[in-house]
């Protein structure tokens, strides 16, 4: 009967070490919008005309979805300010509607961790 009792006590604990270990590996994995924040990324093949942000953007992928104030990228979902800019390099001021899924695209964030503004990324030639 102790035996059982110590055999079930050690397991919850592995149960409650491995459940911190792995709230603790996603935390650490998978970054939030204030995380990005804190720096920029930029990378050297990028065609980055004058109009873009020359000290890079808080994220950037592909577009998985975008609806509404909605998108998805990289399969990191997002909500856009409904203030958000969208640009490319060929158009400081463009329409949200280029910015479809497959295509690559940087991003800024607000205060509030929406997307504030949208980049379209090309590579250079």
């Amino acid at each position: 009967m102790i035996k059982n009792m110590m055999s079930r006590s050690i397991k919850t604990k592995s149960i409650f070490i491995s459940l911190f270990a792995a709230i603790l590996l996603l935390i650490t994995i998978v970054p939030g919008p204030a995380v990005f924040c804190e720096y920029r990324l930029m990378k050297p093949e990028w065609k980055m005309p004058k109009h873009y942000p020359q000290e890079g953007f808080h994220g950037w992928g592909l577009i998985d979805y975008f609806n509404g104030n909605d998108i998805v990228i990289n399969d990191l979902s997002f909500k856009v300010s409904s203030y958000a800019t969208f640009h490319t390099p060929d158009h400081p001021t463009a329409s949200r509607y280029e910015f479809t899924p497959g295509k690559e695209a940087g991003f800024l964030f607000n205060e509030n961790g929406e997307i504030i503004s949208l980049w379209m990324i090309t590579k250079k030639k």
